[in-house]
């Protein structure tokens, strides 16, 4: 890793940060990889996406990232670096250690004050809960006590299981599960960890020594979690490409299971798990107790017109075409168009004088969809290879775009939204179904199989209008809910095969333990899931 300081010569920032960077560096990497470069014209920078001067650069990246503020936090994992920079320009010193840290991918982290009852604890249930089940994540203390009530509930309140937390001497730690320590004191003699680790200081009020009512106390606590969590999401917020990638793994092998109508376990006898989970009627093929084109609502009657085997190769949560007012002539986007139920669908209401588009980044969904389409005999469907935060069409050039239970699974939101806009014609309207969560446990948010199900990506209904209407759309609002049952809740989970009691994947789980991770996934999302459809338009 090399860390670089490009700065311009009449800057007045630039000594500050180059001895701010000096320090930080010194403890998290060698002093040789750290550089300052003088550049001249910061033009060519602003041109390669730098902002100006200074500008910190790892292993060539921008540390606060080369998206515009107005991207928001999908944009780029360190937007942060912008809200938290302060009057003098300098990022301050948790802010470069937490981004410097995110690129060295610390494997176990010791957090420590000196109680072990209060930050040290929150840190290390929120880090827990957002970590890499990869990352072993400890916590300790010099003179360790009783968990403070106030820890446990602002963590509950957070959706965050706290059971297994318990104080710990630092003399207990084993040196080697840890390889970075975060110490939390403020005013307080900071416990000693003797083990060779990475050292990061984050100075926290304590919050125990709120003075003040009940209420008041647990108010500090509240901010002092909160601060913690922001940044450790500078650390630990998923890499966007990761996560498309798994997910389109994920649903490539959900259409080709759809497609042949082999869920993958056998003769789905007793004992055998056998789902081929995808978004909205989970399981696929022999093992999936009932169509997920009917738990999607869709007019069964609409199939018998449609190419055979297309139901079992759908993985919606609605119907949005049907409520769509296309008109022929028109040009409809549908992104993630899938196996292409949905753009069948919308080609025989713009008809051959109109045009739908179908955007996918999993090849193997458009190579399904393009058999559909040429089963069907439509000719005016066009299929494309892409993501929806980036998508291969033109600017103000369609008059629909719809979407059915895609946008919930995108690590980015905030630039989709923004696409919905720029591809738009004005006056040019959405139609989008999709998944919305309301309080998320923390710990379910933390499963691939939850993600690609369309539960963990998941927003509030309100957080979705507000995406809407920030990205330049109006009238955004929810035009139909439905909120999940606990059966049609089973459906859409199935069995997760990262479950917490399994070791190597849900067909190996013995029945008891299945159930019980899937209950209690059941029992933390009751009432909390829906299907929501929204609509909003582009102003004229």
């Amino acid at each position: 890793m090399k860390i670089e300081l490009l700065f311009s010569t009449d800057d007045p920032n630039a000594e500050s940060t180059w001895s701010l960077l000096q320090e930080v560096g010194r403890n998290l990497v060698p002093e040789a990889l750290l550089e300052r470069r003088e550049i001249r014209t910061f033009k060519k920078a602003a041109e390669a996406g730098l902002r100006g001067s200074p500008t910190i650069l790892v292993d060539g990246r921008d540390l606060e990232g080369p998206g515009k503020p107005s991207d928001g936090p999908g944009h780029d994992p360190l937007f942060a670096v912008r809200q938290y920079r302060d009057v003098a320009g300098v990022p301050p010193r948790w802010l470069i250690e937490a981004a410097i840290l995110r690129q060295l991918k610390p494997e176990g982290v010791l957090f420590l004050c000196v109680a072990n009852s209060a930050r040290s604890q929150l840190a290390e249930g929120i880090a827990r809960s957002i970590a890499p089940a990869s990352v072993r994540v400890l916590s300790a203390g010099s003179s360790p006590a009783p968990i403070r009530p106030e820890t446990t509930r602002v963590l509950a309140a957070m959706a965050i299981d706290a059971g297994a937390q318990s104080p710990k001497s630092v003399d207990t730690i084993d040196p080697a599960q840890v390889d970075t320590v975060i110490t939390l004191c403020d005013e307080e003699v900071c416990p000693v960890f003797l083990g060779k680790a990475r050292r990061l200081h984050w100075g926290l009020t304590d919050p125990a020594g709120t003075e003040g009512s009940p209420a008041e106390k647990l108010n500090a606590f509240f901010r002092t979690a909160n601060e913690i969590k922001s940044r450790l999401e500078v650390i630990w917020k998923p890499d966007p490409d990761a996560v498309r990638r798994q997910v389109s793994e994920f649903y490539a092998e959900a259409v080709s299971l759809g497609a042949t109508g082999d869920c993958g376990a056998g003769d789905c006898g007793a004992g055998d798990c056998g789902t081929a989970s995808s978004c909205c009627g989970t399981s696929t093929g022999c093992c999936s107790g009932g169509s997920t084109a009917g738990l999607a609502g869709y007019d069964e009657a609409a199939f018998s017109m449609l190419p055979a085997g297309l139901r079992n190769t759908t993985f919606g949560c609605g119907d949005p075409v049907s409520v769509a007012e296309i008109q022929p002539g028109q040009t409809v986007l549908d992104l993630g168009c899938g196996a292409g139920l949905d753009l069948l669908l919308a080609a025989g209401k713009t008809g051959p004088t109109g045009r739908v588009i179908g955007v996918d980044m999993t090849q193997r969904m458009l190579d399904q969809a393009r058999a559909n389409v040429n089963a069907a005999g439509h000719s005016n469907v066009e299929l494309r290879l892409g993501t929806i935060e980036d998508l291969p069409v033109e600017d103000a050039s369609v008059d629909w775009v719809i979407s059915n239970c895609v946008i919930n699974l995108s690590p980015e939101k905030n630039r989709v939204w923004s696409e919905l806009f720029r591809v738009l014609r004005p006056g040019g309207q959405i139609r989008v179904s999709d998944i919305t969560a309301e309080d998320m446990p923390a710990w379910a948010r933390r499963s691939m199989h939850m993600y690609a199900s369309c539960i963990a990506g998941a927003v509030p209904v309100q957080d979705y209008l507000d995406g809407l209407t920030r990205a330049g759309l109006t009238g955004a609002r929810a035009l139909s809910m439905h909120v999940y049952s606990t059966v049609q809740l089973q459906a859409l989970v199935g069995t997760p095969k990262d479950a917490d009691e399994c070791e190597s994947g849900c067909c190996d789980c013995s029945p008891s333990i299945s159930s019980t991770y899937t209950q209690r996934l059941l029992s933390s999302l009751q009432g909390k899931i829906a299907t929501v459809l929204f609509t909003a338009k582009r102003p004229i």
